[in-house]
């Protein structure tokens, strides 16, 4: 079984868990109900919910040949089917009472889940406390006796789920598991797979995915991305581009033994995948990082293979000559753990980056406080009544982590394209100017399944650090869901982390339309190109599609005509028109801007997986011009954020729920 914590919210609905800790409580009563009644049976508890069986390995089951197709256990149906799900025997312990959670424990077996084992493993070489605090209520020195088991774990929409398993395993023979653990003695790596699983729906679910994924199911917390190479065309794929070794350096050394990291190996242009297997590294796979130690000039990382085998043959490899006796002294000096052991091995920066793509940091805190809002449902048109919105109350200057979880497709029963999230983060003013919000920050829309925003908040009075109360508005954007055809979608749920250095107060709020008027607003003005003549402002972006904002602080109504064409896998917040053949939309828009007046004209919105469009506009001012000749075309909602408004808007109105 998978449960949660649940609370009524205002409109009847069952609000999802806040936290770790109230989940966990929440189930222990749980785990001793199972326990008690399988002693009394005297039988050993059997998950129905996720059983010994096809439905629990494939999303599909096939009934005769495997598919050509899909993953590496539906490629080999054939022998899968014939294996027997077996139990552990005496002997076996859910953690060695001795050393506790090790890298060495975490072995990958047929599974393709190296994305989740590597973070696992980075977890017990820095964080194992975190190892333990998955399995809440048990003894952590023995097994079951009754063969149940309870996994935290934080789901894709950033709420932590308990997940009630069973220590079935597919297994050769006895002792022998296929998937993570293998011939292990402790089961925890082998239960931890399983849960997961069981919250994806199958074994098979969770084959193929991202490191950040990974760390942040097993620690809540969102990551940063460092992408040591850029693509033909120069994206970055929505991570922090490093060109320069200094300054990968720089940032290596600063996450060293303070947060968790991991390595992505592959996907680069020039390399083979016949050069990484002479070479000793397997493209397409997650290594995790132990170390990073620069020492007479020479700059190294100590990383890990999660299945334990095969390792780097290049320079300062274990066979390498560069070992040195001087050498390995001096890393001993500096080091955590070991210089070697299974599947580690050291590599030069430099060969580093030949090899590997990307670096993903998970940027937990242990002294930092963390709360989540319930999970809040996104917007599904752009006349919708109430938009999702957050108020933090803080009481001292605090740095702060904002970040958005949205359920991944791993995770999903249907197949809708991620949103397109941004955020934006407004000050109040004290009383009596409360309703007056201060633009403090924001984050460009993308299309990725978390996104966060790294930020301070500041309290008015800067000499005051822990009484007086200073309240924030987070207000999410999202739009590539609400144009045409979005009615067909679910509204997708989401989760706010607020990760802060000094405690804070969260509080769900449901906001008008005008305060998502006002957020985008004022993100467009802050982060996009401004063009300015006589009085009228022209603000543009370019985050996850294309935006324009204008200002009409001239004395002259303004005509204002733009035009989207050639478009490709975008959604319009004013609708589109077949072009050519029908395989591309345009859309035209015509307003007039009445002098005073500000507009939203349009949102052109991603819908993951890469766009095209071609835009142009122009615009004119009117010699004569009358209130009754104000129009718009294509015709906007009176309650939308394509209303005008005065340029300096007044405070929307904001409903607590």
């Amino acid at each position: 079984m998978v449960f949660e914590v649940t609370g009524d919210g205002q409109d009847g609905t069952k609000r999802s868990i806040l936290s770790a800790e109230d989940a966990a409580t929440a189930a222990r009563s749980r785990l001793s109900f199972i326990t008690e009644m399988c002693l009394k049976l005297n039988q050993p508890f059997v998950d129905d919910a996720f059983p010994p069986g096809p439905l629990s390995l494939f999303k599909d089951p096939p009934h005769s040949h495997p598919p050509t197709t899909v993953s590496n256990i539906h490629n080999r149906w054939d022998k899968v089917a014939a294996l027997p799900w077996l139990r552990p025997g005496p002997g076996y312990t859910l953690f060695d009472p001795t050393t506790g959670p090790v890298p060495e424990d975490v072995l990958q077996g047929a599974l393709g889940d190296c994305w989740m084992l590597s973070a696992l493993a980075a977890l017990c070489q820095q964080r194992p406390e975190l190892v333990k605090d998955l399995f809440p209520y048990q003894d952590t020195t023995e097994r079951s006796t009754v063969g149940v088991y309870l996994v935290r774990l934080c789901d894709s929409n950033g709420a932590w789920r308990l997940v009630v398993v069973d220590d079935h395993f597919l297994s050769t023979t006895p002792g022998h598991r296929v998937f993570a653990g293998r011939s292990s003695r402790v089961l925890w790596v082998s239960l931890l797979e399983k849960a997961y699983a069981k919250l994806s729906g199958s074994y098979e679910a969770i084959e193929a995915g991202t490191a950040s994924e990974g760390l942040t199911m097993l620690t809540g917390w969102p990551c940063t991305v460092y992408r040591l190479q850029a693509d033909q065309q120069g994206s970055t794929n929505g991570g922090i581009i490093q060109e320069d070794d200094d300054v990968l350096w720089g940032s290596l050394v600063s996450h060293d033994g303070v947060h968790i990291m991991c390595a992505s190996c592959g996907f680069v242009d020039g390399v083979s995948k016949e050069e990484y297997e002479a070479m000793g590294l397997f493209s397409e796979h997650c290594y995790s990082i132990l170390n990073v130690v620069a020492l007479d000039g020479l700059r190294l990382l100590k990383l890990r293979n999660p299945w334990g085998s095969r390792v780097w043959g290049g320079p300062y490899g274990p066979t390498s000559p560069e070992w040195t006796p001087e050498l390995q002294r001096g890393l001993h000096s500096l080091t955590h753990g070991p210089l070697a052991g299974r599947g580690t091995f050291w590599i030069s920066l430099t060969d580093f980056r030949r090899y590997f793509s990307s670096v993903t940091v998970c940027l937990y805190e242990k002294s930092w406080s963390e709360a989540r809002t319930p999970t809040m449902l996104m917007p599904r048109v752009f006349s919708h009544p109430a938009v999702p919105a957050v108020e933090i109350s803080s009481f001292a200057n605090s740095q702060t982590n904002l970040a958005v979880f949205q359920s991944s497709d791993r995770s999903s029963n249907n197949s809708a394209f991620p949103n397109d999230v941004g955020i934006v983060l407004f000050r109040r003013r004290p009383a009596p100017n409360s309703n007056v919000l201060e633009y403090v920050a924001s984050l460009p829309r993308s299309t990725r399944t978390t996104v966060q925003l790294d930020t301070w908040l500041y309290s008015h009075t800067q000499g005051e650090t822990n009484d007086v109360e200073t309240r924030f508005l987070v207000v999410v954007l999202t739009f590539n869901h609400r144009g045409i055809g979005a009615t067909t979608h679910e509204r997708q749920g989401f989760t706010l982390g607020v990760f802060s250095a000094k405690p804070v107060i969260v509080r769900e709020l449901w906001a008008g339309f005008a305060l998502e008027r006002t957020a985008l607003a004022s993100h467009i003005a802050a982060t996009g190109h401004c063009e300015a003549n006589n009085g009228f402002y022209l603000y543009t972006t370019y985050d996850a599609g294309y935006s324009i904002y204008v200002v009409n602080m001239s004395n002259r109504a303004v005509y204002f005509e733009s035009t989207v064409s050639n478009a490709v896998n975008l959604s319009s917040s004013r609708g589109w028109a077949p072009e050519g053949d029908g395989s591309n939309v345009r859309v035209t828009t015509h307003d007039l801007i009445l002098p005073g007046q500000a507009m939203i004209v349009l949102v052109v919105s991603d819908w993951g997986g890469g766009f095209r469009y071609v835009r142009n506009y122009r615009y004119t001012f009117m010699q004569r011009w009358s209130l009754a000749q104000s129009f718009h075309t294509p015709p906007i909602e009176e309650e939308s954020i394509h209303q005008p408004f005065a340029c300096a808007p007044s405070q929307p109105l904001i409903r607590h729920p």
